[in-house]
């Protein structure tokens, strides 16, 4: 099957601050929890009851509650319960376009979002428990929605990618290394 046909359409957010928090909450006798899909967001994911098994192209991961994923824009991915079949399930999805972050003519983007986006850096994917922590705190502030929210999910939506990043190493199939061969291949 071609990758095509598992884009999400569902627009998340809105223009103007391009991100939305689904809280989710699943049945004790619900398996599937998310079918395979990819969308060009990135998404922070945080289980917060019983055992999800996130399974994307490359990777499987098991997560437990307060535990966490980060997942890069265009990654097929799956959610599956692993919970007791008496264990309810839950987690939070952080689904959100690059531009809430930086404009294409910032240096932010030109260093991190568009190698992330490229697949030149590789950040380590498993979130730590004070990012997991961040991301809770950011769905508090989205989900109660005082004045000068945004500026709070903003702020931590920026600290998460901080702690991401700094980190993260050069991928050794990057896209640009790719283009760089076939370029270098042409030349000679």
């Amino acid at each position: 099957m071609e990758k095509e046909t598992f884009k999400e359409s569902l627009q998340h957010g809105t223009t103007a601050f391009p991100i939305a928090v689904y809280p989710m909450n699943f049945s004790k006798d619900q398996q599937v929890l998310a079918h395979l899909h990819y969308h060009n967001e990135f998404e922070l994911l945080v289980a917060t009851k019983g055992r999800l098994l996130v399974q994307t192209e490359t990777e499987t991961y098991s997560l437990s509650s307060g535990e966490g994923l980060f997942i890069n824009s265009g990654l097929l991915h799956t959610i599956t319960a692993t919970a007791a079949p008496q264990e309810e399930t839950g987690f939070i999805a952080v689904v959100f376009d690059y531009s809430i972050l930086c404009r294409e003519q910032d240096i932010t983007y030109e260093n991190y979002i568009r190698p992330l986006l490229n697949g030149s850096l590789e950040p380590n994917s498993v979130l730590s428990p004070y990012v997991s922590s961040l991301v809770q705190e950011l769905f508090s502030a989205y989900e109660a929605k005082e004045f000068g929210y945004e500026l709070s999910v903003r702020h931590n939506l920026l600290q998460i990618f901080y702690l991401l990043l700094k980190d993260a190493k050069p991928s050794k199939h990057s896209v640009q290394s790719t283009k760089s061969a076939v370029i270098k291949t042409v030349l000679d």
